[in-house]
């Protein structure tokens, strides 16, 4: 909990020092990063968590309630056909288990799990 807000007391931060070194007044570099663009193009290099994605018209998903016929992946009604697994063409081998040690950590079974924690 503590380091959630950290991060976002830090992403705050770099936002005030961004917009101050801008020249900006920080509610107007706020307002303009919540302006979407109609073209989307490469705005995922450009991420800003300030903007508001989720409202532009053309981020239309729908909810997550399509199975991947060949890879079993979980996907967005609205999502790309074959973004997954290219309809069957890419094939990872599956996981392998991972070591017992590890598995006692994780499911709280060691009898160092607190030194392990505290790493």
């Amino acid at each position: 909990m503590k380091r959630k807000k950290s991060a976002k007391r830090l992403q705050n931060q770099r936002t005030r020092m961004s917009t101050l070194r801008s020249g900006k007044s920080e509610n107007k570099s706020i307002e303009e990063s919540r302006i979407l663009k109609d073209n989307l193009t490469k705005e995922a290099f450009h991420y800003e968590p300030t903007k508001k994605y989720y409202d532009h018209k053309y981020v239309v998903i729908g909810k997550m309630n399509n199975i991947c016929q060949f890879c079993h992946a979980k996907k967005f009604s609205k999502e790309t056909p074959g973004l997954c697994c290219m309809n069957g063409k890419i094939r990872l081998p599956p996981l392998e288990a991972p070591p017992q040690e590890f598995l006692h950590y994780m499911t709280g079974k060691h009898q160092n799990l607190n030194t392990f924690f505290k790493i």
